[in-house]
């Protein structure tokens, strides 16, 4: 009896937080987890247009459209162009030759387009271009108003993350060391098994689970959504037990590094009723945050006006 009593006092004195938080409810993990699924779901899978430029820092779009129009992607970094994943051949730095060499590469699309497409009328050239959000501002705006006046152009940046994913907990240590082996791996082969291995061992000790995933048809148009339900049911078939949710989320849900390729398409034209207002030494980030939607817009630097803080 004098045991528990001091056991009890003991316990007492422990602050709550020094406690770990019991888990929720099976119907309320279960819930959140398909919330989170749906919400994946949804959202179009563009990592096709992520920019592959080393140390490339893409700035974030409040709001834009899916780049799927997108027919020549570029990017523009300290390190040089690239076009579709290739160095731009510029014949060095200099803005207008960059410009010649863009409508060149554009021109040269539209031609092979037709060869592989006889008869048929090739589609328009449309840029989506990549900035570094840290890079000037001034630099892009002179890059966007030379290229605008002979191309489409759509300005591409990464929708902010979902505020599921914002406030998504750090998983447990031994889960990141597991997401850490597989962000690690280079050979997509051996990533596939990690990943794998990982699901596996999310639903061990949830029974059935195997023969519920095993009706997946892998390649249907809606395979990753038909994989969400088919986790959902093999979970409620046995009620949570031998779940590990944290694994599972993890390995299961795109996380932070996954991100919404968003377009603006726009014209960088002098008179525009719409105006952008920047400081002389605003960055990239800086305009992407007061962009128009889409359409005509012009530049007023707060240092003077025209298309660069120096008056180019």
């Amino acid at each position: 009896m004098g045991t528990v009593a001091i056991a009890g006092a003991a316990a007492s004195a422990v602050p709550r937080s020094a406690w770990a938080e019991p888990p929720p409810p099976c119907a309320t993990r279960t819930a959140q987890l398909e919330a989170r699924y749906g919400r994946a779901d949804a959202r179009p899978d563009t990592s096709g247009f992520l920019p592959v430029t080393p140390q490339l820092e893409a700035p974030t779009l409040p709001s834009g459209s899916a780049p799927g129009a997108i027919t020549m992607m570029v990017e523009v970094a300290s390190s040089g162009v690239l076009v579709d994943g290739r160095p731009l051949d510029a014949a060095g730095s200099e803005r207008k030759k960059i410009v010649a060499a863009l409508v060149r590469e554009a021109s040269d699309s539209r031609a092979r387009w037709k060869t592989l497409h006889a008869g048929q009328a090739a589609p328009p050239a449309k840029l989506g271009i990549w900035f570094d959000r840290r890079g000037k501002a001034a630099d892009a705006v002179s890059l966007l108003k030379d290229v605008s006046g002979k191309l489409e152009v759509a300005v591409l940046g990464l929708a902010a993350p979902e505020a599921d994913e914002r406030d998504r907990k750090e998983p447990p240590a031994s889960v990141r060391k597991r997401l850490d082996e597989i962000r690690a791996t280079t050979d997509l082969l051996q990533k596939s098994k990690l990943i794998a291995a990982a699901r596996r061992d999310a639903l061990a000790g949830c029974a059935r689970h195997e023969k519920i995933l095993d009706s997946l048809d892998a390649t249907a148009p809606d395979a990753e959504a038909s994989f969400h339900r088919l986790l959902l049911k093999a979970i409620s078939s046995c009620g949570c037990v031998g779940v590990d949710f944290d694994l599972l989320e993890a390995v299961t849900l795109p996380g932070p590094d996954r991100r919404t390729v968003l377009a603006r398409p726009l014209r960088l034209r002098e008179g525009a009723a719409t105006r952008v207002t920047l400081p002389n030494a605003a960055d990239v980030q800086q305009l992407v945050d007061r962009l128009p939607a889409s359409g005509d817009f012009s530049v007023r630097w707060q240092g003077g006006q025209g298309a660069s803080p120096d008056g180019k």
